[in-house]
């Protein structure tokens, strides 16, 4: 499935937040990620983020698409060539 995930999170965490998502999905902009996960890859990505940040304060969201082929998406300024990274 395709996934894109988006953070706000207390500045003590911010710097593992990123980390984490980096570990899985290829970053867009400051805390916007995205890529192919499986399944079982996305569940193993939501308990470690749950782990990790503060439930009550911090906030990550979490997109997923059956397939990127039905994502249109609209970049506007710079672009990135990079390669997909599927898990």
């Amino acid at each position: 499935m395709y996934v894109i995930a988006a953070y706000d999170v207390s500045v003590e965490r911010i710097t593992k937040v990123h980390a984490l998502l980096g570990q899985y999905l290829h970053r867009k902009q400051n805390s916007l990620f995205e890529g192919e996960l499986t399944k079982s890859k996305l569940e193993e990505l939501k308990i470690k983020l749950e782990n990790m940040i503060d439930l009550g304060t911090d906030k990550v969201i979490i997109y997923c698409l059956p397939s990127i082929s039905i994502l249109d998406k609209i970049c506007i300024g710079q672009q990135s060539d990079e390669k997909m990274m599927i898990m």
